[in-house]
């Protein structure tokens, strides 16, 4: 039998403490804000998810899905889609 760890996987953890840290060093661009929105959606985090989202719309207002697809896979944009974000 396989347990199933409640953490997320560890490059999920790794890219949302990266863009964490790149949202704290420049307060005017929207992408490091982006990923961390695809990364805590896909860890099953929404709430942080939409956080990071109204955070890049607050620097982008228009911050559309062509916006996000230059960061996110298109199987991510269907999740955050799906989940009511975009």
């Amino acid at each position: 039998m396989q347990i199933k760890s409640l953490r997320p996987p560890l490059a999920v953890t790794d890219a949302i403490e990266v863009a964490d840290n790149a949202c704290c060093c420049d307060d005017k661009i929207c992408l490091p804000r982006v990923v961390p929105a695809i990364a805590h959606r896909v860890a099953g985090d929404l709430d942080s998810a939409r956080h990071a989202l109204d955070d890049a719309r607050r620097i982008r207002p228009q911050l559309g899905i062509d916006d996000v697809s230059r960061s996110a896979r298109p199987t991510e944009i269907a999740g955050l889609t799906a989940a009511g974000l975009l």
